[in-house]
Order: structure tokens, then C-alpha cells, then sequence
């Protein structure tokens, strides 16, 4: 799949019937692709795998409040 059919599934079709998608991932080069992919404000990139603990309760919440 391409980057433009991943951004129109991710930012189109979902979007239209309700889903919210956000990407959480650790890929350091993520900024090259994932902000055109699903939105500025919606994604964030974890530097190290062991903070993934600490660090998802903290992104649950900012993303359901």
C-alpha cells in the first residue's frame, strides 16, 4: 500500500464512519511519513521501547479527555 492510499484510509474512509486512528510507533523516521499519514497532532514517536509502560497511560488519556 502505498503512502497517499494509507493517508486517504487512515484520514477518509475511517473518519467517515467514526474511526479515530492514531499511530504510536518507534520508528525514529516516523516524522517523514506519519504526519502526512494521519495528522500533525495525531501521532506520537517513543524513542525507547521500555518507556512504552510509563508511556501509554499517559497517551490514553490525553486521547480520551
Amino acid at each position: 500500500m502505498n503512502l497517499d492510499v494509507t493517508c486517504q484510509v487512515c484520514r477518509g474512509r475511517a473518519l467517515q464512519q467514526g474511526v479515530l486512528s492514531y499511530c504510536l510507533t518507534l520508528d525514529p523516521n516516523a516524522d517523514i511519513y506519519v504526519k502526512r499519514i494521519f495528522g500533525i497532532d495525531k501521532y506520537a514517536v517513543l524513542d525507547q521501547v521500555d518507556h512504552l509502560p510509563e508511556q501509554l497511560p499517559v497517551l490514553f488519556i490525553s486521547l480520551i479527555s
